[in-house]
């Protein structure tokens, strides 16, 4: 999780510089993480999330939404 830590400081700055940082930042993250990271993302688009316990999940890894009624998206990490 050491990578990540350092995620949640690039949502300042420049739009471009913050998606370039982004893609950056998705290619060294795996796993766990980047689905913690990606939850996060969405959090900060205004998006409630739910992060499914590892493994065993059917292939869903976050279930974000904007209010209790649906939609609900469903996201494959």
């Amino acid at each position: 999780m050491g990578n990540y830590k350092k995620a949640k400081y690039i949502f300042c700055g420049g739009c471009c510089r913050t998606y370039g940082k982004l893609k950056e930042l998705s290619k060294n993250l795996k796993g766990y993480d980047l689905e913690e990271f990606v939850a996060d993302l969405l959090k900060a688009m205004g998006y409630r999330t739910k992060v499914s316990p590892h493994g065993g999940d059917s292939g869903i890894d976050i279930v974000a939404y904007k209010d209790e009624l649906p939609p609900r998206t469903m996201v494959q990490v």
